[in-house]
């Protein structure tokens, strides 16, 4: 677990929040959970931050890229010392950083004030980071590769990257990305695995649905004025998402989509195999496929829901903002019901709402939670174990 501090974030004068796979965020509309949502999506995407910081790196980081530049190969480990000093820099590069970083994600200046820290509320485990030189081919025709691992505690490799040796700074680049994965489970923990590749369900998403494919378009020309679009770097992240959802996913999370068109939207969302996808519902015994403008604001509010997880990228945190909007209260059951078969599955979530109902579902959930072993009284009222949320894993704060 970590704790993340902010203070003066758009609404929110100061706040202090604990990590957890699943971490609710409650309150009137206008409170600033979009804000705390934002930056914990901001939290996950940090590499160009951190890759560009002018922060001085440790003297034992520097020594350690020297050793594999030099002699084709170096290993460290990363006790609770070193780990402590790689949290602490990146505390100061958010310190220093944060206002730009902030505006980049909001597409607005106005976060000067804004300070941003993290801290480390449990001993993190030891892990270890390489930097090797490795050839793969034959005699006649050999590709060289600088490659980066970062291995577990028991020396499992967690994340590798591997960049081909055509050009000097690619040891600089390879050095850079495994500093960064470093830098982020340090600050994390392990949990650091699942929050990567982080994704951000926006509220008013019929808007973007319906508009998507000219959002696209004018996010990718350059206006007259020589800038882009602009957009909130969560939402132009969102977009370019939505472009690859028609590919093949894990079977776990295959059968929640099917479990939720059937169960909610009587019906499946299709994705069209153009370069810039166009979607379409197709209900129950229906023939035709129907455009999302000529369907309810219930599919056209699910189907991004549906899409993101549909798609290749969706394996870190999911920020979710309203899961409860244009649900009927049967829907927003079952909606409580696919985000606990999301969090039991081993993803992580970050729910928004400003609906007692919805939490009230939800909680239902972790109470039931104390029957799970009851599968007579779970039947009785049409749960499943997979529906149930183990309070311990759950976070809530309110937003006032």
């Amino acid at each position: 677990m970590t704790k993340i501090h902010v203070e003066r974030l758009g609404k929110v004068r100061a706040a202090e929040l604990t990590t957890a796979p699943l971490m609710l965020l409650v309150g009137k509309n206008n409170t600033g959970k979009s804000y705390v949502a934002t930056l914990l999506w901001t939290l996950s995407n940090l590499f160009q931050v951190v890759s560009s910081s002018d922060e001085k790196r440790p003297t034992w980081w520097d020594k350690f890229v020297r050793t594999a530049k030099n002699e084709k190969a170096a290993t460290i480990e990363l006790n609770s010392e070193r780990q402590a000093a790689l949290l602490d820099w990146l505390n100061r590069t958010l310190a220093s950083q944060s206002s730009s970083v902030l505006s980049n994600a909001f597409a607005y200046p106005g976060f000067d004030a804004t300070r941003v820290s993290l801290s480390a509320n449990e001993v993190r485990p030891v892990f270890s980071v390489a930097i090797t030189t490795t050839e793969t081919g034959d005699s006649e025709k050999k590709l060289a590769f600088f490659t980066g691992t970062l291995s577990d505690a028991e020396g499992e490799p967690v994340y590798r990257f591997r960049m081909p040796m055509l050009r000097p700074n690619n040891l600089v680049r390879t050095s850079d990305r495994i500093f960064f994965e470093a830098v982020c489970r340090s600050a994390f923990g392990p949990e650091w695995s699942r929050m990567r590749n982080s994704v951000y369900i926006p509220a008013a998403r019929t808007g973007l649905m319906l508009a998507f494919r000219s959002l696209v378009a004018q996010s990718l020309d350059v206006e007259d004025d020589g800038r882009a679009l602009s957009l909130p770097a969560p939402l132009q992240d969102f977009l370019q998402r939505l472009a690859y959802s028609n590919v093949k996913v894990p079977v776990e999370r295959s059968s929640l989509i099917d479990w939720l068109q059937r169960q909610v939207l009587h019906g499946a969302i299709e994705a069209s195999s153009d370069e810039i996808p166009a979607f379409s519902y197709r209900g129950e015994g229906m023939d035709v496929a129907l455009p999302l403008h000529a369907t309810s604001s219930m599919i056209t509010e699910m189907a991004p829901f549906l899409l993101v997880l549909n798609g290749r990228f969706s394996t870190g945190v999911i920020i979710f903002e309203e899961p409860e909007a244009h649900l009927h209260l049967s829907a927003q059951r079952d909606m409580a019901r696919a985000i606990a078969r999301l969090v039991n599955s081993g993803m992580r979530l970050v729910i928004t709402t400003h609906s007692d109902t919805f939490l009230q579902q939800i909680n239902n959930l972790m109470a039931l939670h104390k029957r799970a072993e009851d599968k007579e009284f779970l039947s009785e009222f049409g749960y499943e174990g997979i529906d149930l949320i183990d309070p311990d894993i759950a976070v809530a704060y309110e937003f006032s």
